[in-house]
């Protein structure tokens, strides 16, 4: 039983429509994902968790660089100098207008040959972007959800994500 059935089967539903989103994250061969103080801890995660899984190229900042790439201005711009080069960047972000989304916009403007692919992992929908709408009312949960969001888009391109080891089924 996968992670999405045993959510089922205990009511523990997210109500987030994926539509088309796994197919981005099954066609990219390499994933940069970044985001700001606890979705950064989320990119993170997720980076190491979607290379682990599907042995993708992932990355995402860490706070040590995004301080030394920030100087005395926003670190987002100059870190797409390196995301550029992944065929998907994710962006995880609790505001639809901020720093987050203004770097995925500036990579957009930016794209050799439409060979970057982008999505806005975010709680509103963005008005260009192509977002996954995360419903939530707490930054916490947002986090949370956007991790949890992540995983199930991994179930949906055929990864088997490992249980807990007192789990046999």
């Amino acid at each position: 039983m996968n992670m999405l059935e045993y959510n089922q089967q205990k009511n523990f539903m997210l109500d987030v429509n994926l539509k088309h989103f796994p197919s981005k994250l099954h066609k990219a061969r390499s994933v940069a994902l970044f985001g700001n103080g606890g979705n950064l801890a989320v990119a993170q995660h997720m980076a190491s968790d979607i290379f682990r899984h599907t042995g993708k190229f992932c990355f995402a900042p860490d706070s040590v660089n995004t301080t030394a790439l920030a100087d005395k201005s926003d670190w987002k711009v100059p870190w797409m100098q390196y995301a550029k080069h992944a065929d998907l960047v994710i962006g995880i972000t609790c505001r639809k207008h901020a720093g987050v989304s203004d770097a995925l916009l500036s990579l957009r403007q930016e794209r050799v040959q439409d060979t970057i692919d982008t999505l806005l992992i975010c709680p509103e929908q963005h008005e260009t972007l192509d977002t996954l709408v995360i419903p939530a009312r707490s930054y916490h949960e947002f986090e949370c959800n956007a991790m949890w969001t992540i995983y199930m888009m991994m179930e949906q391109i055929g990864v088997d994500l490992p249980n807990l080891p007192h789990i046999n089924d």
